[in-house]
């Protein structure tokens, strides 16, 4: 494995800001306005509750959009980057186009064979050469089979080990793939791969938490434009002015349906923009996944061959 000089963050690194800290930081501060208008709060003592909470909330987040984009219904949003990633080195079976081109695929593919010593696909090179020099096509228009498993020198367990269970051609054997990858680059501390997933990881958290907020808000628009609170607390023999409190928002914006129309609004415009960029930095994602890889083992090879 490459062993580059650019090492990563161990711990909290920039996944962890991105995908987690950052988009549930901002969940809790939109959220803020619906606190009671009498709280005070010191903007430096609350600095580190805020991120501790925005972390927790952050990771409820992640949680919730990692189980929605795993739901049965197969269409682009949501099949994972793991199952792209493994569609497009078998069957190339994916409900969606994409334009990642066979040559990327080719490359990674001799990289990965040279360097575990095993077979991923015996014809792609003879495919990708059939298309001419410019490589054009997707991964996904070429055949799979795999009629042998080429002679290699490994000289381990583990090589030995991917040469095997990569030669079976299947879904199984291009997760082993995927996660023998992601720890190369993750090693390394390099490529663009992790900033894509981790901009791919934030959109789908925001993603998340827009219906999430608008929810929240149209709520306390019903209850109070139609100061719900008060007539339930009337029936049930309690005070209402002693048990009801005024929101920050309250003070702003005193008229309740304008404030579910704003937060309709800018649902309707954030939504579809998030979701968008979620599919678009997927495809970067795992476009560059294959780049790193293969660039990171060809440098390490470079630098060999000089010494």
């Amino acid at each position: 494995m490459s062993t580059g000089g650019g090492q990563s963050v161990r711990g909290f690194n920039l996944y962890s800001f991105y995908a987690i800290l950052l988009p549930g930081t901002a969940f809790t501060i939109v959220i803020f306005p619906l606190l009671p208008a009498s709280i005070n709060v010191n903007p430096i003592l609350a600095l580190v509750p805020l991120l501790a909470i925005g972390f927790v909330v952050g990771q409820v987040l992640h949680t919730i959009g990692v189980y929605i984009l795993s739901l049965p219904d197969r269409h682009e949003m949501t099949t994972s980057h793991r199952e792209f990633f493994e569609a497009l080195l078998t069957d190339g079976n994916l409900p969606f186009e994409h334009t990642i081109q066979t040559s990327l695929c080719q490359s990674f593919v001799q990289t990965f064979n040279r360097v575990y010593g095993g077979s991923i696909f015996s014809d792609i090179q003879s495919e990708s050469a059939s298309e001419g020099a410019d490589g054009d096509g997707d991964c996904a228009d070429r055949d799979t089979g795999v009629d042998s498993v080429p002679e290699n020198d490994a000289s381990s367990e583990e090589d030995a080990f991917f040469s095997t269970a990569l030669a079976t051609n299947s879904r199984d054997a291009a997760a082993l793939a995927y996660t023998v990858v992601r720890s190369d680059i993750h090693n390394d501390g390099r490529g663009r791969s992790r900033l894509f997933q981790s901009t791919y990881a934030f959109c789908r958290s925001v993603m998340v938490m827009l219906p999430l907020l608008w929810f929240l808000y149209a709520m306390y628009a019903l209850l109070d434009w139609f100061d719900i609170p008060s007539t339930v607390l009337e029936n049930i023999g309690a005070s209402p002015t002693q048990a009801l409190y005024t929101p920050l928002v309250k003070e702003v914006i005193t008229q309740s349906p304008i404030v579910a129309v704003i937060a309709t609004l800018a649902t309707a415009v954030g939504l579809p923009v998030f979701q968008s960029a979620t599919k678009q930095y997927k495809r970067y994602y795992v476009e560059y996944i294959l780049a790193d890889f293969t660039t990171i083992h060809v440098e390490a090879d470079e630098t060999s061959d000089d010494n």
